[in-house]
């Protein structure tokens, strides 16, 4: 059939706009079936095609689905305005028919994909309002997102537009059956995400208001424990990356579960023998200090049933990190992994004091344990000696560190409060007779105050949310899928180039009612006026005229 251009679309809007269109009629069918036509136009034609398809959808039910389907097309243009123009008008075939939405929503997640910033931003304020009129379908369309095929970028992507959405408290608070589906979602990739952005998911999730307050649900009733406890550890970015998600979550969980002491346990007892034996600097050095602080933040959250042994594990690790200087050669110490050991002894010491007898040879009372013999007067000694090391070396690297620095910048400042940390457990347990253990014991761990070592942050989450390329090439979202129960001819997605340039204003609104474009006739011209509220393309007869919004 003959292409639709831009003068045959302005007509067909001026005689749709005079008709009555409250009930059926085969020529008002025709005329809508132009318009579809337009989305096989030229790029003028394809923006306005884009606009009048979503303003005069209610009234032709019988060919929504011809419509929406040249929206998805309109969606994989190889033209950029064409893309964004579709863009922008799907959320208004929502309003119009609800039963839409969740297809919608699931092209615009998949719209995520794009490499344009533009598109991107147009995509997510269309989410914006669809999960308005479809919550659930619009959770979905971003849990889609998360799946082990998709590229990180684009995960993260996902899970950040999911937070923003369940700040949308008016919608989400009042909804604990959506609550519950976001949480089985989320259960469902959890395992899939790398530590960095499963840490952003657990932190979400545990916002929903159903996981706080007195009858809060624990967060592992939930989510799946995704790790291995029987096995030995290896020291590998996948068993690191397994271990953390879910040390993080269960640290993260309010509610005393089974599996907090359980991962507890093994991670002191089985995995941080095999950190200790690694060499530093390594490429996985950030990943091995995020599990010593995801440790002692669930030894902090009293995570811990089986104490003594876990004392006695983290005890064992500090003594390899607490190394004495020797004769020509002066120690690096590793003032975060310090820092975290240095926490959660004391957190445990704290709950049996008699421990520390054996292990460090303190002379609290003897508890009647026979595993709390006093050890002999040199274990105690080398412990005080490597703890009054560390706090001179912890107070001399401190005040070389704030000379050096009149503004610190915040790695300086993040080490700068890990420093007065260890100084300041350190000085708690070289308090004579006996260590201090329950003062201060609820210090704030300095990686609390910022992000975990990670990824580079520009946010409190740890992480930076990828920026698509903002170069002037032009690139659909590559391989947008259809839902298998509707029919589809659209072509894939092509490589073709094109500028970037505004985007075509919206035409109209989306009022029940049917409102004409009342065309009016501009100034010093004769020609036939254009639609009140419609977009005139580059190069069109009266492109220099701005024209009202109807």
């Amino acid at each position: 059939p003959e292409m639709v251009n831009v003068d045959r679309l302005y007509q067909i809007a001026d005689t749709l706009d005079k008709a009555d269109l409250s009930s059926p009629s085969p020529a008002n069918d025709a005329l809508y079936e132009e318009i579809i036509l337009g989305a096989k136009g030229a790029s003028e034609s394809k923006q306005l095609t884009a606009q009048m398809l979503s303003r005069y959808y209610r009234f032709f039910p019988q060919l929504a689905p011809k419509a929406i389907e040249s929206l998805f097309d309109l969606c994989e243009d190889e033209d950029t305005r064409a893309r964004v123009a579709a863009i922008r008008v799907l959320p208004g075939i929502c309003k119009e028919n609800p039963s839409d939405a969740p297809r919608v929503a699931d092209i615009l997640g998949q719209l995520l994909h794009t490499d344009r910033v533009l598109e991107l931003d147009q995509a997510k304020a269309a989410l914006n309002i669809v999960f308005r009129i479809d919550p659930k379908s619009t959770v979905d369309a971003l849990f889609d997102q998360m799946s082990p095929e998709v590229d990180t970028n684009v995960r993260l992507i996902a899970i950040v537009v999911l937070k923003d959405k369940i700040k949308m408290a008016d919608i989400v608070n009042k909804n604990v059956e959506l609550q519950n589906h976001i949480a089985e979602r989320a259960k469902q990739v959890h395992g899939h995400l790398d530590p960095a952005h499963a840490s952003i998911l657990i932190q979400l999730i545990h916002s929903l208001p159903i996981f706080n307050g007195p009858k809060a649900k624990s967060l592992t009733s939930v989510l799946d424990i995704h790790f291995n406890m029987e096995a030995d550890f290896e020291f590998n970015v996948a068993s690191l990356s397994a271990l953390l998600n879910n040390v993080d979550l269960l640290a993260s969980d309010a509610q005393p579960s089974e599996a907090a002491s359980q991962i507890l346990s093994y991670v002191i007892n089985k995995v941080l023998p095999v950190l200790d034996a690694q060499k530093s600097p390594s490429a996985l050095d950030n990943e091995r200090v995020r599990v010593y602080q995801g440790m002692a933040d669930l030894a902090l959250a009293g995570k811990a049933d089986d104490i003594r042994r876990c004392l006695s594990g983290v005890h064992a690790s500090m003594m390899n990190h607490m190394v004495l200087p020797s004769p020509g050669a002066e120690p690096t110490l590793a003032w975060p992994v310090l820092e975290a050991l240095l926490l959660a002894f004391r957190a445990l010491a704290a709950k049996v004091p008699g421990a520390l007898r054996r292990l460090c040879g303190y002379s609290f009372p003897f508890s009647g344990q026979p595993s709390d013999v006093l050890a002999p007067p040199e274990t105690h000694t080398d412990f005080l000696n490597r703890l009054k090391f560390v706090k001179s070396r912890a107070e001399t690297t401190q005040a070389t560190l704030a000379r050096s620095k009149a503004i610190p910048d915040p790695a300086a400042q993040a080490q700068g409060a890990t420093l007065r940390n260890v100084a300041a457990i350190a000085t708690a347990l070289l308090a004579s007779p006996l260590p201090k253990l329950q003062e201060d014991v609820k210090s704030t761990p300095s990686w609390r105050k910022g992000s975990r070592p990670g990824p580079s942050s520009s946010s409190s989450s740890g992480v930076s949310v990828p920026s698509p390329a903002a170069s002037s090439s032009s690139k659909p979202a590559a391989g947008i899928k259809r839902r298998p129960d509707q029919p589809t001819d659209a072509a894939g997605p092509s490589d073709k180039k094109g500028k970037q340039t505004a985007p075509a204003p919206a035409v109209g609104g989306s009022s029940s009612k049917h409102t004409p474009w009342h065309p009016r006739k501009e100034e010093g011209s004769s020609s036939k006026a254009r639609p009140q509220g419609t977009y005139v393309p580059p190069g069109a007869q009266h492109h220099n005229k701005q024209m009202a919004k109807g």
